[in-house]
């Protein structure tokens, strides 16, 4: 199947930028056509560790060629030479693979402590062989996997196919008392009927409807394999605090909320990673985050603001580099209760901000305004589709239409540390919605505490939070978020439901033909910009700051793999 399915344009653009350069370029950079001029100051992706036997599946576009980037000479390495260290803003969900669906655990986990079936290109441009080294369709129900011999889980077992059935089986029957998450991976893959055994490296996977991403989906998060011996001897709990995968790292010790620290796996197919020790850090805080880096104690960090670009480059000790993400941000509506059950008032909601000032200004042009939720280079955006636009006089008037002449007081949570900008775009919107007569209370949650009020229905009416979407495809957007629950497992991220709207994305998730799948799709985006569920924003650019002495290029989807990077010097 040809893999360029799932995405149309290159996304390959990472740039190093100084304060200076920010400045001159402004708001104009990630306008509309953001990519393109993108592309021309990029650098080389590093290699994975090992280079994969070539695929099979259908051709994909033309990578866009890059050249290296200047960088500056690393400082002198210290005690710890041959460890990196990595820093995000929140923590890890689980060690379980498929116990989520959070981009932060699966960066933590993937190309780490587990391998994947398929593999996401450095570029986003096409899949590449993990555990499975080939794949095509046998008809338009049936997928076959070939996969790679030889593969010795960090237990000792062994990969084949059976192990494939198994994890496939685990993901499609997760245990009721599960995180939501787990129910959503599983919607994502509920469209697999049945996996057939054919031999000890070739499954078949037969698919209910026509599923022409499936080999996407197998990129990232379910596609992560883990041991089911070592799975049925230590059991629920113990699988959720410790990991037994097939991938270039073993796991040695988890602390949530403070660090995981990795060993090298010697024995992985790719010949074992080139960095042999890692550790990963939850440094919640963005001026701790940025002040480890500074300090030396750190050499990758996330969400970099940009008043630190320049402080950054002057120590000589790291780089900034930043690429367009995958991830869209909006403001989550409740749908069943309060003002926000009324569409009226969710309209309101989206006429009184003006998100186009909110990028300017408070995130220095580091966001791309979306008309729903799908950035513009995803498959089957709708460029015609125009995003709201600012008019606190038409927000007044449904406001009152919807019986609320004197405005609405609301709850608005946000999570600390997890996305860039968040609080101060929080209040930013905010202060617009005063303006129009809706009173935001603003309440910070440490992100744990944030996901276990949504999975417990405890959200205000307003809730920030962003959505990546690994596959490029809108049906690993619309599905999980946005289709009526069919999991018996109902969340603050699962409340919508809007029965023309689930018809369309189900069409979408069954049809083949690809031009029809756009069309469908396009018709749910008109109809969920209608519905507003939520405040549409901006899809995000990701920003990161690198030690010198790092050899490491950032990915459109979020993922730090710690065994595609090299220790200078």
């Amino acid at each position: 199947m040809d893999s360029k399915l799932v995405g149309h344009d290159p996304i390959s653009a990472t740039v190093r930028l100084s304060r200076r350069r920010v400045l001159r370029l402004g708001a104009g950079l990630l306008g509309g056509a953001a990519v393109a001029p993108l592309l021309s100051a990029c650098s080389q992706p590093p290699a994975p560790a090992a280079k994969p036997a070539e695929s099979k599946p259908g051709e994909a576009a033309k990578p866009v060629e890059t050249k290296p980037a200047q960088q500056a000479a690393p400082a002198a390495p210290k005690d710890g030479a041959s460890r990196m260290v990595i820093a995000y803003g929140s923590p890890a969900e689980t060690m379980h693979p498929h116990r989520h669906y959070n981009t932060v655990t699966n960066s933590i986990l993937q190309n780490s402590l587990y391998d994947t079936l398929t593999v996401r290109s450095q570029d986003m441009q096409k899949l590449e062989p993990g555990l499975a080294t080939e794949w095509k369709t046998l008809d338009e129900r049936t997928w076959q996997f070939k996969l790679r011999p030889g593969v010795k889980f960090h237990d000792g077992t062994e990969f084949d196919a059976e192990v494939v059935k198994w994890n496939v089986d685990s993901i499609l029957n997760p245990p009721q008392a599960a995180p939501g998450g787990a129910f959503t991976l599983k919607g994502t893959f509920n469209t697999i009927d049945s996996v057939d055994i054919v031999d000890k490296t070739t499954v078949n996977m037969k698919t209910k409807v026509p599923d022409g991403y499936l080999d996407a989906k197998f990129s990232a998060f379910g596609g992560m394999m883990q041991s089911p011996k070592w799975f049925q001897d230590a059991g629920e709990e113990k699988s959720n605090k410790q990991a037994v995968g097939t991938g270039p790292y073993k796991w040695v010790d988890w602390v949530r909320d403070q660090q995981l620290v990795l060993e090298p796996n010697e024995a992985h197919w790719s010949g074992g990673p080139t960095v042999k020790n890692v550790v990963v850090r939850v440094i919640p805080e963005t001026a701790t985050r940025v002040a480890a880096l500074k300090a030396g104690e750190v050499d990758i960090i996330v969400n970099v603001p940009p008043e630190e670009f320049e402080p950054i480059e002057r120590t000589g000790r790291a780089t900034v580099k930043t690429v367009p993400s995958l991830r869209a941000m909006f403001a989550q509506l409740d749908t069943t209760r309060g003002p926000t059950a009324k569409k009226e008032v969710r309209q309101a909601l989206n006429y009184a901000v003006d998100v186009d000032s909110i990028i300017k200004n408070v995130m220095s042009g580091y966001g791309v305004r979306i008309s729903t939720l799908l950035p513009d280079f995803f498959f089957a955006h709708d460029k015609d589709l125009q995003p709201y636009t600012q008019d606190l006089n038409k927000a007044k008037e449904l406001l009152s239409a919807a019986g609320f002449p004197n405005g609405v007081d609301v709850t608005f949570d946000i999570d600390s540390g997890r996305y860039p900008f968040e609080k101060p775009v929080a209040e930013a919107l905010a202060g617009q919605l005063e303006k129009a007569g809706v009173r935001a209370k603003i309440q910070t949650n440490e992100w744990a505490a944030y996901n276990t009020k949504s999975d417990n229905m405890e959200l205000g009416a307003i809730s920030l939070w962003g959505w990546g979407n690994y596959t490029l495809d809108p049906d690993n957007t619309f599905y999980p978020r946005l289709r009526t629950p069919t999991t018996g497992k109902v969340t603050s991220l699962t409340i919508y439901s809007n029965k023309a709207f689930d018809d369309l994305i189900d069409q979408g998730r069954s049809t083949a033909d690809k031009e029809k799948r756009a069309a469908l799709y396009k018709q749910a985006q008109a109809l969920l910009k209608d519905d507003s569920p939520y405040i549409f924003l901006y899809a995000l650019k990701d920003i990161y700051a690198v030690s010198n002495r790092v050899d490491w290029e950032p990915r459109s989807d979020e993922f730090i793999f710690p065994s595609y990077a090299k220790l200078k010097g």
